[in-house]
């Protein structure tokens, strides 16, 4: 049993520093301003919206609120795999040893937790002022809603926890997941927000009764039970590529490779920009940023995102803030491309000029804060309407782009080659 303590230990101290190392790399100081800055314009936007939900009939708003609040508490339900911590050659434990195991899997399944809680309950606070708006719920109520909430997590992290061990449920590739448990999450989600009176309470708590008689009989029926190794494999593989797949959208992750997309419905774009074209280094540029899921997944996710918010926003100025950070998040996270092929044979072959390569990238990300800013300037017309202060953005819009490819692009280049 010690052995396997230590193994444990070994194996998530390897962890703890995976996550420290590409930590750092992610949360540098300059997306650590830009998420200061964006968490104050969400606190922003979340205090108008409650104040406008506040002051609206409830019969309007009921609907919305169960809609969105079933919505956003399922996307966090969802977060986080098991850190069983195990490789395939462990199997040759299990004929002699197998079930020592058990304590070895059930750790990591508790210790997993802590994060994907922490968000439910941060989730939680955010999302009950507008459901005390619509229902019998008080604030006084509020840590029993979290209370029926992180239960219900840790339910499901129990039931998978119990998949390992074969008790007669039928274990199919969809069970193996987190998946298989968002319905049933829904349905209590569901019954909690929007049945009256003390009826959800009773309701769920019976639910959640009924599922931890499960599991102690499950715990209990461990030791006589075969072991699906498999299963474990396939879980601790999925949340590891997980982590990685994340980790790659920042920074450059050996163990993931990205996916190479040809995208031949954007030929008749990319062709036709004459100036990248004749520069090989644009050639290259423009082609990653749109094929490689590596780099077209930050633009494009931010400005997505970055959508959203300037729709939900109403104030001219924290949607001209939204905007710019958007331009912001996209051009630091994808700077590093600038130097991808520096050390590429036939880069260095050929005559190599800074110049050449610095402008072939400027041009490269005008592009695509082009097309961010033609997303943001069609969301504001949206949420907002046309006014004049939408021209007042614009030209926010517009300044913040040009100082990002001049001035801001150029002087990290600059000190980018004076660490070399």
């Amino acid at each position: 049993m010690n052995t396997l303590n230590d193994l444990w230990q070994k194996r998530f101290n390897y962890y703890l520093k995976e996550v420290g190392k590409y930590g750092r790399l992610i949360f540098n100081d300059h997306l650590a301003i830009i998420l200061f800055v964006l968490l104050g314009f969400g606190s922003l936007a979340y205090n108008s919206i409650l104040e406008q939900a506040s002051q609206m009939p409830v019969d309007q708003i009921y609907i919305w609120v169960i809609l969105v609040g079933v919505l956003l508490l399922s996307a966090v339900f969802l977060l986080g795999q098991p850190l069983w911590l195990t490789r395939r050659a462990d199997e040759s434990y299990l004929f002699p040893r197998g079930h020592e195991f058990n304590n070895y899997w059930l750790k990591g399944t508790f210790l997993a937790e802590v994060i994907p809680m922490i968000a439910l309950s941060l989730a939680a606070v955010m999302y009950y002022p507008f459901l005390v708006l619509i229902s019998g719920w008080t604030m006084n109520e509020l840590w029993l809603f979290i209370v029926f909430l992180l239960l219900a997590r840790l339910s499901s992290s129990l039931l998978m926890y119990l998949n390992i061990f074969q008790l007669g449920l039928n274990i199919t590739r969809l069970m193996r997941s987190r998946l298989p448990f968002v319905l049933p999450f829904i349905i209590f989600t569901t019954v909690l927000i929007a049945l009256p009176g003390q009826l959800p309470i009773i309701l769920c708590g019976l639910a959640l009764f009924l599922v931890a008689a499960y599991i102690v009989w499950g715990m209990k029926q461990r030791k006589e039970r075969r072991i699906d190794f498999d299963y474990v494999i396939e879980v601790d593989s999925h949340q590891e590529a997980n982590f990685y797949r994340a980790v790659s959208l920042f920074a450059d992750v050996p163990q993931s490779a990205p996916t190479i997309k040809r995208r031949e419905y954007l030929d008749i774009l990319i062709k036709n920009i004459p100036t990248l074209n004749n520069n090989r280094y644009g050639y290259l540029y423009i082609r990653q940023l749109f094929r490689n899921s590596l780099y077209s997944s930050i633009w494009i996710k931010v400005m997505l995102f970055i959508t959203v918010i300037i729709v939900v926003l109403e104030v001219p100025w924290m949607i001209a803030g939204a905007g710019v950070l958007g331009f912001l998040m996209s051009a630091i996270q994808l700077l590093p491309m600038i130097h991808l092929y520096d050390k590429h044979p036939f880069q260095i072959i050929y005559p190599n000029r800074a110049d050449e390569k610095l402008v072939a990238f400027q041009q490269s990300v005008m592009i695509i804060l082009g097309i961010q800013l033609l997303f943001y300037s069609l969301a504001a017309l949206f949420g907002s309407g046309f006014r004049f202060e939408i021209v007042f953005v614009l030209l926010v819009w517009l300044t913040a782009a040009v100082a990002i490819l001049y001035l801001y692009i150029p002087w990290w280049n600059r000190r980018h080659n004076k660490k070399k």
